[in-house]
């Protein structure tokens, strides 16, 4: 059962500062790129701003992403590190800084269109609900109603 956490703590700082960014940089990118006058961003607009946020994310949560790597392929029998610290400090020492960043390109490039792509399906299947949504607001009646109020409130709007 201990495997199962092993490497939890770098795993959890990746994905709290890398969801973080993730969404803070999308968000920024779409609303600049979205015209006074348009409810919603374009695909065009939703794609840069996608496939950036996931660039600028892996780009900062790549030395973590290797750490949590590095302390998951630890032996659980004979461990090298007692602790996150401890794994980053001995791979510093021996390896430099170098090692936090090995794959660091093509965790770029495979990071744009991939997540310009999620992004983007993400946004615009949301922006279709909530459209559609908007159009049954009235029907969608509150908790604890009942069937015979919607009935009479859907003849009063006919």
């Amino acid at each position: 059962m201990r495997g199962c956490f092993h490497g939890i703590t770098p795993t959890i700082l990746r994905d709290i500062t890398g969801y973080s960014v993730y969404m803070a940089v999308y968000r920024y990118f779409c609303d600049k790129g979205t015209p006074e006058d348009k409810l919603f961003p374009n695909f065009r607009t939703m794609l840069f701003a996608g496939g950036l946020a996931g660039v600028i994310s892996w780009a900062l949560n790549l030395p973590i992403d290797t750490v949590k790597s590095i302390m998951q392929k630890d032996s659980l029998a004979n461990p090298m590190y007692r602790n996150t610290m401890d794994c980053v400090l001995k791979n510093y020492r021996e390896h430099g800084i170098r090692v936090f960043y090995k794959g660091f390109w093509p965790a770029l490039l495979r990071a744009f269109p991939l997540n310009a792509v999620t992004l983007c399906i993400y946004d615009w299947t949301q922006q279709q609900m909530k459209l559609a949504l908007q159009d049954y607001k009235t029907v969608i009646p509150p908790a604890g109603t009942t069937i015979r109020e919607v009935q009479s409130q859907l003849e009063r709007e006919v």
